[in-house]
């Protein structure tokens, strides 16, 4: 999943410089989260878009790690943490770089990719069944 968003932003890059990469990671993204191969079901997309963020800004993207890693040790919910990486990666692009309006409408929108994608674990952490980091579940 990683690879997938790194080598589709080099390749866009390669072809279109810096446009180009934010827009093949967010095909990559897209691709990734719903493959026509598998009638449209993929998965929640968040290991290929931290490698955009990566790619688009590691500084940024190293922000979010901290912001996963913290949420997780506190709450053991890793979904929680890539739900809260996800919604400030907005916040963190318009702080670090708000004058380009390109880069801070991708975060919006890999923010709100990786929200619908944890529609269901959202539900879950409300209704308290969502899976705990390092907590076997009941056999």
């Amino acid at each position: 999943d990683v690879f997938k968003g790194i080598i589709a932003c080099l390749l866009g890059y390669f072809l279109l410089g810096n446009d180009g990469l934010m827009s093949a990671g967010i095909g990559a993204i897209i691709g990734h989260n719903w493959p026509l191969y598998f009638k449209f079901k993929g998965g929640k997309g968040v290991l290929t878009s931290f490698a955009v963020v990566i790619m688009i800004d590691w500084k940024v993207s190293l922000i979010l790690l901290a912001v996963f890693i913290i949420t997780v040790a506190i709450s053991r919910y890793i979904s929680l943490g890539s739900l809260l990486s996800a919604v400030a990666f907005p916040v963190a692009a318009f702080i670090h770089n708000g004058n380009d309006k390109l880069y801070v409408t991708i975060a919006l929108i890999l923010a709100i990719l990786v929200v619908i994608r944890h529609r269901t674990n959202i539900k879950r952490i409300f209704n308290g069944s969502e899976s705990k980091f390092g907590k076997k579940k009941a056999a």
